[in-house]
């Protein structure tokens, strides 16, 4: 939130600097801006004659250079349409699109774009740097219109979603309704349960027992007091909270059509008691706060830590083979399974500017990435390309009882120039798709990992585990939240952002204090006074009077 103040003030400055040089990109109407001589509203290629769009995305730390990962050669292929890439790192990309606007040197087209809900407000709705997107998706967007029309996702609608306070859509959506959408599950090693004797945790109480015996019963059999029973990376607020009757992520949350803030709750002071004592005992990583992700990696790797919220990975390969996902949990103060909603769906990975001479085009060339019926893929391509390639080029479908199976693992097999040994991540990444998780335009339908139902199974794959529980233990169980998608007006946005970058920063600090024992929980009232002192409730009031507008 500081960061979204910081750059609304930045804008509005740079904005006034650069009026001169604004002026010369004044909205049009997309019908204006393109001529459809060489364009083709159906079929293939998109365009008769090769056109080039310029683009500007962020690049992953693992993904080579797009121009040569197949997805994108074969989507030229297709399209006739060749990108020429500006990519910047993702870790200085939010700086560099900042200055794109600010300066008025925009690409045609931002992919992997990172496009967010005060972006659209003040490049779209104010600046009008951003097309309106409403025509040309009723228009050449059949595939993604089907979706927004469905409803598909979990949460709401996906139209609603997308529509900014002025009745545009300025950014396009990755929706993906995969078993294996929901993260932040906590992980336990089987080997450590077996070599205790004990049985997967249900409760917070329970879970306690557990840590006890990892840190006292020598689950690796090495003989030394070497075991972190649990680590985490900061707060684990997902599941752990929501087993004390808060699914909301640990800020702002729905109950009951109430907006709360978490901290003031009874249930975020068991919360963090429950925490301190883990802390207190050495039964979590007493680096929690401190320590890296790289630091909690190399942990893992040598098989020293028994529960944890990162993925199987983190215990390299084969670490799929080694962990079973807790289902949600419930503690002494709540005896409902409950977890935080996955919408199905993100914003902002891709977005037109003004300066995109090509609008129909390009809007026919991302629809390619949402067609919902996988039987329909053009040479392939289709959602799943953006995930992990082209169908049996990458990877093989078969349905089963109305239920999709995948497996990718042998077709490297394909290319037997390139490094099979790599992770399945690396490798799309370094060959196939700049495609991630939410980040790029495409729609996923429910998918499930190779099974045993098929010829031959692909041992350690993570989703292979994760698809079947998450449909038995987590779905079911999934609670409304405040939904990231709830727009505010400019003059809200501009409160929200300094009380509530104020509030973050403060809690941030009192959650560690607290937890660590720096602070005694019976001085709990004084973090509560604070907040108020903040300005929580006047935050409470806007996030309110935002939501009801939502539900009108």
């Amino acid at each position: 939130m500081k960061k979204f103040f910081i750059l609304l003030v930045t804008f509005i400055f740079t904005f006034a600097l650069f009026a001169g040089c604004m002026s010369s990109l004044e909205f049009k109407e997309t019908e204006e801006i393109v001529s459809k001589d060489n364009f083709n509203a159906t079929g293939y290629p998109i365009v008769d004659e090769s056109i080039t769009i310029k683009v500007m995305g962020a690049k992953a730390s693992l993904q080579s250079d797009w121009s040569q990962l197949d997805v994108m050669k074969a989507m030229e292929e297709l399209t006739n349409i060749k990108l020429v890439y500006n990519l910047v790192p993702q870790d200085g990309y939010t700086e560099r699109k900042n200055l794109a606007f600010a300066s008025g040197d925009l690409p045609d087209l931002f992919l992997r774009a990172f496009i967010t809900i005060p972006d659209e407000m003040a490049y779209g709705t104010q600046a009008r740097m951003l097309l309106p997107l409403n025509t040309l998706i009723e228009n050449y967007a059949p595939n993604l219109l089907s979706l927004m029309d469905e409803g598909k996702g979990n949460v709401g609608n996906i139209r609603e979603g997308l529509t900014a306070l002025d009745g545009n859509i300025y950014s396009l959506p990755s929706i993906a309704l995969t078993p294996t959408s929901p993260g932040g599950l906590i992980h336990i090693r089987v080997d450590f349960l077996e070599n205790t004797g004990m049985e997967i945790p249900t409760n917070t109480d329970e879970l306690y027992e557990v840590l006890r015996a990892f840190k006292y019963g020598d689950p690796n059999k090495s003989g030394k007091d070497d075991i972190i029973p649990m680590s985490v990376l900061g707060m684990p607020h997902g599941l752990l909270l929501s087993a004390f009757g808060d699914a909301g992520g640990g800020r702002f949350n729905v109950i009951d059509d109430k907006v709360i803030f978490s901290p003031m709750t009874v249930a975020y002071r068991e919360y963090v008691t429950y925490l301190a004592k883990l802390f207190a005992e050495g039964l979590i990583d007493n680096e929690m706060f401190s320590q890296t992700t790289q630091e909690l990696l190399a942990k893992g790797e040598q098989r020293l830590i028994g529960v944890h919220v990162t993925g199987p990975n983190m215990y390299g390969v084969g670490g799929a083979r080694e962990v079973l996902i807790l289902p949600p949990l419930t503690s002494p103060i709540n005896n409902v399974k409950m977890t935080p909603m996955d919408s199905g769906y993100s914003i902002g990975v891709a977005a037109l500017t003004i300066k995109n001479p090509y609008p129909e085009a390009t809007m026919r060339w991302i629809d390619v990435f949402y067609q919902p019926d996988v039987n329909k893929y053009e040479n392939g391509l289709g959602g799943i390309a953006g995930w992990f390639g082209i169908e049996d080029m990458h990877y093989h479908l078969e349905e089963v009882d109305g239920e999709y199976y995948y497996e990718r693992a042998s077709y490297r097999n394909n290319f037997p120039d390139r490094d099979k040994d790599m992770a399945m991540n690396q490798y799309i990444h370094t060959y196939v798709t700049p495609g991630g998780a939410g980040t790029w335009p495409r729609y996923l339908p429910p998918l499930m990992e190779y099974a045993p139902i098929l010829d031959h199974i692909i041992t350690g794959e993570y989703n292979h585990l994760k698809g079947p529980h998450c449909k038995e233990h987590y779905f079911p169980y999934m609670t409304q939240g405040y939904s990231e998608f709830i727009r505010f007006t400019e003059d809200e946005q501009q409160e929200l952002a300094i009380i509530e970058a104020d509030l973050l920063t403060f809690m941030a600090q009192i959650d560690a204090q607290y937890v660590i024992g720096e602070k005694s929980m019976d001085s709990w009232d004084e973090v509560l006074e604070t907040l108020k002192e903040i300005g929580v409730d006047r935050a409470l009031e806007i996030r309110q009077n935002a939501y009801d507008r939502s539900r009108n």
